[in-house]
This record gives structure tokens, sequence and C-alpha cells, in this order.
């Protein structure tokens, strides 16, 4: 997993999913294949180069937002490193990378909505307590949520 700053709230709930995830299927976590902090696309390509240089790399890479999801192209393009790659949130030509990059999609303008909505509630007046509501994502699945027998980018 290669995820934003711990801090970041939205990252700390990908990283608990990610590792709810993990026990739901039986699979032991290992700290040692998460790597936080990587906010720019130099930091999540450092981070992939560090997870493909272990003894035992991982087969595949779950990144969290679309930089990371960049920078793991980057690094596994530049080692042609048969690796699945599944990123949060969907890109332009995210179906035109070869393989297709499988995405877990969500609808930013109802996230916005449902926070515009909630702002105007309290602006009105509405003193009740603090809720969370929920949008939901769904997987996008594309050819690089499986390992490659060809390259990332298109002509290579």
């Amino acid at each position: 997993m290669v995820a934003d700053y711990d801090h970041v709230y939205t990252a700390r709930l990908r990283v608990e999913g990610y590792l709810d995830a993990l026990r739901a299927h039986g699979i032991q976590d290992d700290a040692g294949l998460i790597r936080l902090g990587c906010h720019s696309t130099e930091q999540a390509e450092r981070a992939v180069h560090e997870l493909l240089a272990l003894e035992e790399p991982p087969t595949a890479v779950f990144t969290t937002n679309n930089r990371s999801t960049a920078g793991a192209i980057r690094a596994i393009h530049s080692r042609d490193a048969q690796l699945g790659l599944v990123g949060f949130d969907d890109f332009e030509f995210a179906d035109l990378l070869d393989p297709p990059v499988t995405v877990v999609w969500h609808d930013p303008a109802a996230l916005g909505r449902a926070a515009v909505e909630q702002l105007f509630r309290r602006l009105e007046g509405n003193n009740e307590p603090a809720m969370t509501e929920t949008i939901s994502s769904r997987l996008v699945v594309r050819g690089s949520g499986v390992l490659r027998s060809r390259p990332l980018l298109a002509g290579q």
C-alpha cells in the first residue's frame, strides 16, 4: 500500500479499509508493505521502488490517491515490473494506459453536494448533532488489477 500522510483523514480511512480487507480475507497485514507519507508523485514512486526492491516484493500495490497512482505507474514502468495496481480515484486516461488502471471510483460531485447541503442546514440554524453521510464507491476493474505480461505504457 502506498498512502498519503497519516494525518490526512481520507488517507487514514483508506489505510483502515485496506487493513480491514486483508483481515476479512484471512491475510496477515505486514507493516513492511505499507508506505505512508507519500504526498507527492515522486515520494510514491520512491516508495514503490522500495517495495519492488524487497527480498519478497509484493505482487500488487494499492495506492490511495492519483498522485500515488502516478508515482506507482512510473516506478512499475521504469522497472518493467510485473505488478498488479489498484488506485483510489479514477483519472482521465486511466482506461487508455496499457493495461488500463483498475481504480476505486467515487463521486466527488456527490461528496461536494452532501457537504454543501450540510453547510446550508447549519447556516439555516440546524443545531442537530454532527452526522456522517456515506457516499458510495465502486471498484472499476481494468487490466492493471492483475499481474502483467506486457508493459504498462503502450509502445514499450
